[in-house]
């Protein structure tokens, strides 16, 4: 017998394409449902897209516009609707966020039950969507009034938008936490939807934070970001409480709490 008794291995080729790694495939279907629901706000039209990013653009706008009637003087500055809106953009990123992460299951229907899809994707597509929707819309509005009312002197868009950013992470975990309830309390959506809307009255969203009781302040995460925005854009004001840490934290408590319901219900 001539030859090796056993056949010779050559070694592998290199694929050509390489295999999705397990990150990859976890982003794919946060990313289909994101573009799913870009797709549902542009309506198929280039232009549906411009009108979904001016539409919250107009609605804060107007919003700053009628609050600041009520508003006689304002205590920072001399522009009443910079003032207002400093206060208002905080509760109004955080409103839109909570109120979109806790729509989840509405909104997609039964895209979720679809094997490659989880209730966690659907979470977290509209989060990143509205959260980025919310914030940019905020910090454009804010720094555009900021410069046509008093110039670009103090003027720290960074510092604006990670406030901004800190209450839309605050609205991730208040609205994963009511996702969570709504599954488990009838009608609870519809009560969170009037609840959501509370907190521009007592987070200094018409007058300083630091009229309000001081227990008041120090435990509203709202109130924080209200006074980092504002320290954003007035340099002379030095809020007694700014901590973005602490809204941090705050954020993070009903949004472990949210996702510990939801394992235990679809468990």
């Amino acid at each position: 017998m001539t030859g090796h008794p056993f056949p010779t291995l050559e070694p592998p080729q290199p694929e050509l394409v390489s295999q999705p790694s397990t990150l990859a495939q976890a982003i794919q279907p946060i990313r289909a449902l994101f573009l799913f629901e870009l797709g549902m706000r542009m309506h198929g039209r280039p232009d549906g897209y411009a009108w979904r990013m001016l539409e919250p653009l107009i609605t804060a706008l107007v919003l700053c516009i009628v609050l600041s009637w009520i508003v006689g003087i304002p205590p920072l500055g001399h522009s009443v609707p910079l003032f207002v809106a400093s206060g208002v953009l905080s509760c109004f990123v955080f409103q839109a966020v909570s109120l979109s992460v806790a729509r989840t299951e509405l909104f997609f229907g039964r895209l979720l039950e679809f094997p490659p899809v989880s209730l966690l994707d659907g979470i977290l597509a509209r989060f990143l969507l509205n959260a980025l929707l919310a914030v940019g819309t905020g910090t454009t509005l804010i720094v555009v009034l900021k410069l046509r009312q008093d110039g670009p002197a103090g003027l720290d868009p960074g510092l604006i938008a990670a406030a901004l950013g800190c209450a839309a992470l605050l609205g991730f975990g208040f609205g994963v936490l009511i996702l969570a309830l709504a599954q488990r309390v009838p009608n609870f959506l519809p009560v969170w939807s009037i609840v959501a809307r509370l907190p521009v009255f007592v987070s200094g969203a018409l007058f300083l934070p630091e009229l309000l009781p001081h227990g008041m302040v120090s435990w509203n995460a709202l109130g924080h970001m209200t006074a980092v925005v504002r320290t954003g854009l007035y340099p002379l004001y030095d809020p007694a409480l700014s901590n973005l840490w602490f809204s941090l934290v705050v954020a993070l408590i009903p949004g472990v709490a949210g996702l510990a319901v939801l394992h235990r219900t679809r468990g």
